[in-house]
């Protein structure tokens, strides 16, 4: 891209919280700090939702990599963020190549297949790649094109519709 971007990651901002409240592969959180995790989620993650939002009111540009596996928070970037020109981009691929991944990653494994039918229920994107039938670069050279297309903002608009 022409101008600078800002790369938000939710997983970076949980990888803020201390070890013993992340799974990995090797190992599990307690059932009490995965209980305090599961508490401090909803209330987390809409806190990432508002830091994105004030990023976005100061003008910068904005990537987000979030996977929405809960609607509530399909629904906090709407409301947040439907007043900006958000180019919704579904990121997707088949079951089958999401485990292939997730077996040469350091991740829980199930994850992906736990998540797979959630994260695309609502079914309503601006732009759609498939980042198994393109690389990396691809995408992002497809995800530009859309955004100089001018594709931002329908379908937080009708998502806005939809929900709020």
């Amino acid at each position: 891209l022409d101008e600078p971007y800002l790369y938000f990651s939710i997983d970076s901002f949980l990888h803020m919280l201390p070890e013993r409240f992340m799974a990995t592969e090797d190992s599990e959180p307690s059932i009490e700090n995965e209980k305090m995790l599961a508490e401090m989620m909803p209330g987390l993650i809409s806190a990432i939702h508002y830091a994105i939002q004030a990023f976005a009111r100061r003008g910068y540009n904005i990537i987000v990599d979030h996977v929405l596996q809960n609607q509530d928070w399909l629904i906090d970037c709407v409301n947040l963020l439907h007043k900006f020109p958000v180019l919704f981009v579904g990121v997707q691929c088949r079951l089958k190549e999401l485990d292939r991944r997730e077996r040469h990653r350091e991740m829980v494994k199930g994850l992906a297949r736990s998540q797979y039918d959630v994260v695309h229920a609502h079914g309503d994107y601006d732009f759609v790649v498939d980042s198994e039938d393109s690389n990396p670069l691809e995408c992002a050279q497809k995800i530009k094109q859309a955004m100089e297309n001018g594709l931002a903002g329908k379908a937080f608009a009708r998502l806005k519709q939809k929900f709020i």
